[in-house]
This record gives structure tokens, C-alpha cells and sequence, in this order.
């Protein structure tokens, strides 16, 4: 299993009743009724986003394009250092089933 920590940023930008998170850098967007509504979907959007790339085999080359910032955590590093949108993406997580 692979584990990624992603320095990634986030815009949210309240577009009439609801609320609009962007990360730029992998041009993914979402919404919310709230701030915070917004910033959770956006997480989700941009998790869902990333573990299709690598179901795809395209993730390298996609966080490449990207730019995005990339530290590989070990498993025992369960508290990443602050950055300006914390985002730990577990890649592989996919275990077969033991019989």
C-alpha cells in the first residue's frame, strides 16, 4: 500500500445560494450549502477522483501534469505536518479477501 500525503489547495467561492470549492491543480470542483459543506465535498470529489486515476493506471502521470507536491508517508506516520489543505490519500488500499 502506498501512502501519499498531497499539498493541495483549495478556493471556495459562494456562487449565489451555495458554496463552490476548486483544487486547482487537478481541476476538480464541488459544492456545498456552507463553507465547511463545500471544503468536505471537495475532499471526497478530489479522493474519488485520484483513487479512479490509479484503478485507471493514469495517477502518475495526472499528479505529474499537475504539479501537485508529493511526500511519501510511511505507515506509522499517522500525523502529517500542516499544510495548507491536509490531504492523506491512501492508494492500493484494496485488499483481497481472506478465505
Amino acid at each position: 500500500m502506498l501512502r501519499l500525503r498531497l499539498n493541495l489547495s483549495m478556493r471556495i467561492d459562494q456562487e449565489e445560494d451555495v458554496w463552490v470549492a476548486l483544487c486547482p491543480e487537478l481541476d476538480v470542483a464541488s459544492q456545498g450549502e456552507t463553507v465547511g459543506e463545500a471544503a468536505d465535498m471537495l475532499d471526497e470529489a478530489v479522493r474519488l477522483f485520484l483513487e479512479t486515476c490509479d484503478e485507471m493506471g493514469t495517477i502518475g502521470e495526472v499528479l505529474a501534469e499537475s504539479g501537485v507536491t508529493i511526500a511519501v508517508a510511511s505507515e506509522e506516520d499517522s500525523a502529517p505536518e500542516p499544510v495548507d489543505v491536509p490531504m492523506e490519500l491512501v492508494i492500493g488500499a484494496r485488499q483481497a479477501s481472506a478465505s
